[in-house]
């Protein structure tokens, strides 16, 4: 993000405040005032990633010597496609979903979009509209966003071709 901001310099306690009219789609941004130099955007001393600045946020910034600290945003990336997606909020809280389908394996091995470092929750749901259809869902998490999951017919033990939701919590 380049911005123009009358009499803004780098000097570590500068504050400045900018409205995004875009979003940000950057991997790990950058902002450059008054075309002094591209500088790293950082929450809490930690780089930001996509999706962490909205079209028509206000955000404030700080330069600390070295980069921009966003002192504002709660949202340090997030990202979103068909089937999965994740938001990483400030404070190391990482909330991810993903949709996907049964088949006639008899497990299902899936990968969060993004690991967890510490340990996470994980809960799902299976879209079942037939009453008489019972299905038995497993799930064996295998590291910190690996996962198992295996879901089989209670009285034929056959497989179905159903939609599993997952949603995880974390740090």
């Amino acid at each position: 993000k380049s911005v123009t901001i009358e009499g803004a310099e780098l000097r570590a306690g500068r504050r400045i405040c900018i409205k995004f009219t875009h979003g940000n789609t950057a991997s790990e941004p950058t902002l450059n005032v008054n075309n002094l130099g591209a500088k790293l955007i950082t929450m809490d001393g930690q780089p930001v990633y996509t999706g962490c600045f909205d079209v028509g946020g206000v955000y404030e910034f700080m330069y600390d010597g070295a980069g921009w600290e966003c002192l504002s945003g709660v949202v340090r990336a997030r990202s979103f496609s068909e089937n999965a997606g994740y938001i990483k909020l400030r404070n190391g809280l990482l909330i991810q979903f993903m949709f996907f389908k049964t088949t006639s394996e008899t497990s299902i091995r899936k990968i969060l979009p993004l690991r967890y470092e510490k340990k996470y929750l994980l809960l799902y749901a299976l879209n079942s509209i037939e009453t008489t259809n019972k299905l038995i869902v497993q799930s064996k998490i295998e590291s910190l966003g690996d996962f198992l999951i295996e879901v089989a017919h209670v009285n034929q033990n056959t497989f179905f071709d159903r939609n599993v939701h997952v949603l995880s919590i974390g740090v």
